[in-house]
């Protein structure tokens, strides 16, 4: 059982007339698939951040032990930007999630409830670093963000809240079991 397959139901109360004109409310269901992303954008944007600002702890520190000195600005980001794509990459794959992620009670899962392979994560979070770049040119940042949050579905890559793991657990186990009626 895979999160893409599983499916919610959602009752709307649509309102109507009955033949004497007075109004009423109909009671409609509807399935519709599941989806467990986090859908906010500032706690994703700010975990970034915090990524950012540990790659330039990180940065500093081995210019401090002689390692990785330069005088050119335009290097140094670079660097801090390798240094933030590795190593989001490395806690994301061993643990589900960054140090911004962990802050935010945030888990980074791939379509199994299983956290990202390396090579996945390094291809989410060069993409995912666009959406930093993209706050600085305010009419790209939506469609960035609306391209980024629609490759992660493609991709059945989500950023969940760490609470929504055991739902998602417990209701890929109802789905797999066989119906005993």
């Amino acid at each position: 059982m895979k999160i893409s397959e599983l499916k919610i139901y959602q009752k709307v109360n649509r309102p109507s007339s009955d033949e004497l004109g007075n109004r009423i409310y109909e009671e409609i269901e509807f399935e519709k698939p599941y989806d467990p992303t986090d859908k906010s954008l500032n706690r994703r944007f700010f975990s970034k951040i915090i990524g950012l600002s540990f790659a330039i702890i990180i940065k500093v520190s081995l210019s401090n032990f002689g390692f990785v000195i330069t005088e050119n600005l335009l290097f140094d980001l670079l660097i801090v930007i390798v240094l933030m794509i590795l190593t989001s990459s490395i806690m994301e794959s061993l643990i589900g999630s960054t140090l911004g992620k962990l802050i935010f009670n945030l888990e980074v899962i791939n379509d199994e409830c299983e956290h990202l392979t390396f090579k996945k994560s390094i291809y989410k979070n060069t993409l995912s670093f666009g959406i930093i770049f993209s706050f600085f040119f305010s009419q790209i940042v939506v469609e960035f963000a609306d391209f980024y949050t629609e490759w992660l579905k493609k991709g059945s890559i989500y950023v969940i809240r760490r609470t929504e793991k055991n739902v998602i657990v417990k209701m890929m186990k109802l789905k797999a079991e066989p119906n005993t009626v």
